[in-house]
C-alpha cells in the first residue's frame, strides 16, 4: 500500500492519501491538483530513487527532482511530506524541516544487504524488490504543443528552449513513440493517425484520401492524440510504467471523454501499468464511475459480463480495491479548516459518490430556476400593473 501525507505545499494544506493503481484528484483550480500528481510521479520514479541511494546529499537529490518538475518553489520551511509503502515490508521517506530522511524496515536491510554482497549489484532491482518504482511519463496540460515542438527535439535545441521540463519531455516521449507507432487507428474520435518521416498526419473516417497535418487539426485531436501515441508504443514493452495525465478531457465532447477513459482502461490499465489522473471535468468522473459499476455487477454476476459488455461498449472494467478519488478544494470550504481533501469512494458501493458528480450540475440549475422564478416574478408584476 503506497500512502502519501504532505502539508504546507502550495495551495495543499494537510492531505492523508492511499495510492492505487488509478489515482484521481479531481477539484477547482488552483487547488494543488497537479503539485500533488508531480509529487507522486518522483516517487514512483524508479531513477528517482536509484539517484537518491547513489547520492551522498539525499535532500539536494529530492530537490532537485522537485525543480525538475516545476515545484521546488512550493517548498518553504514548514513543509512536511512523507511517502510510505508497506507491503510486508515498510519503508518510509520523510521532509521535514527541510531535511530528506529515509527508514527501512529490518527485512528491507536483509534485502539491500543481499544486493550490495552480490557479485553484480544491481542497484534497480534491489529498488525494485521493495518500492513500486517504474519508468515514469508525465503527461502535462500544455501537451498540444509537442506538434510543434517536434522539430526542436529533434535539433538537440532542448537546453535552449526555456519551456518547463515536464512538456520537453513528454515531446521527446513522443518522438520517440512516433518512430515505432507509424498508424492508429482512434475509433472514438474518428481519425487514424498517421507519422510519415518529419510529419504526422490524420486520416479522417468520412475522407480517408485527404491527410491534415497533426498540427492544423482540431484542438481535442492535438491534445489527445500524441498522448494515445505514447501508450500504444508503451504497449511494446514489457516494461510496467506509472502515468500521470492532466485532465485528459482538455477540448474534448462529453462522449468523447467517456470513450477517451475506455481506452485508457482497455490499453493501458489492463497492462497493469499504473494511471494518475487531474480533472475538472464531472462527465469523466461518470464514465469512471460507470466502469466502477460494471465491475461491480461482474464480481456478484459472472454470467453477465457479456451483457455488461454490450451495454458498456468495453469488456474491460474496474474494481473498488484498484480505484482511489479524492475532491480536493481550498480550505476555507471545509468546517475544518485544516483539511482540503474529501476521499469520494464509497466504502459500502465501492462507487463514486453521487452527490459530488451531481454537486456542479445542481448549483448551475440552481441558478437557472433563480432566474426562472424572477422572470415569472416579473411577468406577474406586469400582469397585476394591467
Amino acid at each position: 500500500m503506497e500512502k502519501l501525507i504532505i502539508k504546507n505545499l502550495g495551495a495543499i494544506i494537510d492531505i492523508d492519501i492511499q495510492l492505487s493503481q488509478l489515482t484521481i484528484f479531481i477539484g477547482k483550480q488552483g487547488t494543488g491538483k497537479s503539485t500533488l500528481a508531480k509529487v507522486i510521479s518522483i516517487f514512483r520514479n524508479e531513477s528517482f530513487w536509484n539517484d537518491l541511494f547513489q547520492q551522498d546529499d539525499s535532500t539536494e537529490t529530492f530537490l532537485v527532482y522537485t525543480e525538475k518538475y516545476g515545484i521546488r518553489t512550493y517548498f518553504n520551511h514548514n513543509t512536511e511530506i512523507q511517502y510510505s509503502y508497506n507491503k510486508n515490508r515498510d519503508f518510509v521517506f520523510n521532509y521535514q524541516q527541510q531535511k530528506v530522511s529515509v527508514d527501512f524496515s529490518d527485512d528491507i536491510k536483509r534485502i539491500f544487504s543481499k544486493f550490495i554482497n552480490a557479485q553484480e549489484f544491481d542497484l534497480y532491482k534491489a529498488i525494485s524488490s521493495i518500492l513500486p518504482a517504474y519508468e515514469t511519463t508525465y503527461i502535462p496540460v500544455e501537451r498540444s504543443l509537442v506538434t510543434f515542438l517536434k522539430d526542436i527535439v529533434l535539433t538537440n535545441a532542448m537546453k535552449e528552449v526555456t519551456l518547463p521540463s515536464t512538456i520537453l519531455s513528454f515531446s521527446a516521449a513522443y518522438n520517440d513513440a512516433r518512430k515505432k507507432v507509424r498508424k492508429l487507428e482512434v475509433d472514438f474520435l474518428g481519425v487514424t493517425y498517421s507519422s510519415e518521416e518529419e510529419e504526422d498526419y490524420l486520416l479522417l473516417r468520412n475522407d480517408s484520401s485527404t491527410k491534415l497535418p497533426l498540427a492544423l487539426s482540431a484542438s481535442g485531436m492535438q491534445f489527445s492524440v500524441p498522448t494515445l501515441v505514447i501508450f500504444e508504443a508503451h504497449k511494446q514493452k514489457s516494461t510496467q510504467r506509472s502515468y500521470a495525465f492532466e485532465e485528459p478531457e482538455i477540448s474534448l465532447f462529453p462522449a468523447a471523454q467517456e470513450q477517451l477513459v475506455q481506452w485508457v482502461v482497455s490499453n493501458v490499465l489492463s497492462q497493469n501499468h499504473n494511471m494518475l489522473i487531474t480533472t475538472h471535468s464531472p462527465y469523466l468522473i461518470t464514465a469512471i464511475n460507470n466502469l466502477l459499476m460494471a465491475g461491480s455487477i461482474v464480481e456478484k454476476h459472472p454470467e453477465s459480463r457479456e451483457e455488461v459488455a454490450d451495454i458498456l461498449g468495453s469488456s474491460h472494467f474496474l474494481t473498488p480495491d484498484k480505484v482511489t478519488a479524492y475532491y480536493i478544494n481550498n480550505p476555507e470550504e471545509y468546517e475544518d479548516q485544516q483539511i482540503n481533501i474529501e476521499a469520494l469512494i464509497n466504502e459500502t458501493t465501492g462507487l463514486i459518490a453521487g452527490k459530488m458528480i451531481d454537486s456542479v450540475s445542481e448549483e448551475i440549475h440552481d441558478t437557472f430556476s433563480e432566474l426562472n422564478r424572477l422572470l415569472l416574478h416579473l411577468k406577474k408584476q406586469k400582469i397585476q400593473q394591467v
